[in-house]
C-alpha cells in the first residue's frame, strides 16, 4: 500500500485556477445581448424567445459557478482534512 501525499503548494494553485475560472464565468455576460438580439426584427415575434434564451444563459452561468464554488471549497476541505489527519497521526506516533 502506498502512502497519501499532498502537496499543499498544488491545492492551492488549484484553488486559484478555479477561482479564475469563476471569475471569468461571472464576467462572461452575454445575456444582454442575447435579450437585445430580436430588437432588430421588427414584428418577428422573437423577443420573448430571445428572453428565455437570455434567461438560459444567466441560468448556465450561475449554474456553472455554483459548481466551480463547490470544487473549489471542496479541494480547500479536502486539503485541511488531510493536514489534520496527518497532524493527528503524527501526535499518536509520538505518545
Amino acid at each position: 500500500m502506498t502512502d497519501l501525499r499532498m502537496c499543499e503548494e498544488t491545492t492551492s494553485k488549484l484553488r486559484s485556477e478555479v477561482e479564475n475560472c469563476i471569475s471569468e464565468v461571472n464576467s462572461s455576460g452575454g445575456d444582454s445581448d442575447v435579450r437585445s438580439s430580436a430588437n432588430g426584427l421588427t414584428g418577428g415575434g422573437l423577443s420573448g424567445k430571445a428572453s428565455t434564451a437570455a434567461d438560459a444563459v444567466s441560468k448556465a452561468r450561475t449554474t456553472f459557478t455554483n459548481r466551480l464554488t463547490n470544487h473549489h471549497n471542496g479541494i480547500y476541505n479536502a486539503t485541511n482534512q488531510l493536514k489534520a489527519a496527518d497532524g493527528a497521526a503524527g501526535s499518536a506516533a509520538c505518545r
